[in-house]
């Protein structure tokens, strides 16, 4: 006899499930927690996708102020005091 308190578990890998319910509450679970694991790592990409446009708003005009505008300014300057 089980001590006073003492529980079990109802079904688990080492014992037979023994209502029949159980198998479908168990395969229903398992899919539920597919899916949201699915949904979160959809979640995770989008997100990180989301990220990049930011970045890119904020270091393509930087990019372009401190590395192209000199080198441009730079070659007409060259090239009137040429003509």
């Amino acid at each position: 006899m089980p001590a006073v308190g003492a529980t079990r578990p109802l079904s688990g890998p080492h014992q037979p499930q023994r209502h029949p319910a159980a198998a479908a509450l168990a395969g229903l679970a398992q899919s539920h927690r597919a899916a949201a694991a699915r949904a979160a790592h959809a979640r995770v990409r989008r997100a990180g996708v989301l990220a990049t446009a930011p970045l890119g708003l904020c270091f393509l005009p930087a990019f372009v102020l401190i590395g192209v505008v000199p080198v441009v300014t730079g070659l007409t300057a060259a090239f009137s005091q040429r003509l």
